[in-house]
C-alpha cells in the first residue's frame, strides 16, 4: 500500500480563537506563578534584611560595650601607672 498523504482539515476561525485563548490562559498561569515566586523572594529578602539589621544592631551594642570596657581599663591602667610612679 503506498503512503497516503494526510490533508489537514482547514482550521476554522473559531478553532484559531480557542487555540489563542488556551495559549493566553497558559501564559497567564505562567505569569501568575512567576509573580508569586517574585513575591516569595521579596518576602524572604525582607526577612533576611530584618535578621541582618538585628544582627548589626547587636554587634553595634557589643562594640559599644567593649569600647566602654576598654576606656575603663585604660583609665585603670593610667591610675596604676600614676600610683606606681609615686612609689
Amino acid at each position: 500500500m503506498p503512503d497516503a498523504e494526510v490533508i489537514p482539515f482547514p482550521v476554522t476561525p473559531m478553532r484559531r480563537l480557542e487555540s489563542a485563548l488556551q495559549s493566553l490562559v497558559k501564559a497567564q498561569e505562567e505569569q501568575r506563578r512567576a509573580v508569586q515566586a517574585f513575591q516569595d523572594s521579596v518576602a524572604q529578602l525582607r526577612t533576611q534584611t530584618t535578621l541582618l539589621r538585628e544582627s548589626v544592631r547587636d554587634f553595634d551594642e557589643e562594640l559599644r560595650q567593649l569600647g566602654q570596657e576598654a576606656r575603663r581599663a585604660h583609665a585603670a591602667a593610667l591610675t596604676l601607672e600614676h600610683t606606681a610612679g609615686r612609689l
